[in-house]
């Protein structure tokens, strides 16, 4: 399974980030591993650094074999 980490808007994408990903994401979906070929992650600062509430935007895109991409999307202040 791929992992690949996407961000804008003021979100750094450092390697600490991709890593963190990649193994937090292998782990949770490991029971799926067979089944999914790619989970892409889009990091977003919405507001583009400047504070509000549920700035921050993460969105997840699971590429499944044989099925049409699932996608999940989160809005938080961090």
């Amino acid at each position: 399974m791929q992992i690949q980490v996407n961000t804008s808007n003021g979100i750094e994408n450092k390697e600490t980030l991709e890593r963190w990903a990649s193994d937090y994401l292998n782990e949770a979906l490991a029971r799926f591993q067979q089944d999914i070929t790619r989970v892409e992650v889009q990091l977003r600062d919405t507001n583009s650094g400047k504070k509000g509430a549920e700035d921050k935007r993460c969105m997840l895109e699971a590429r499944i074999t044989g099925r049409e991409p699932v996608a999940a999307t989160h809005h938080a202040p961090t």
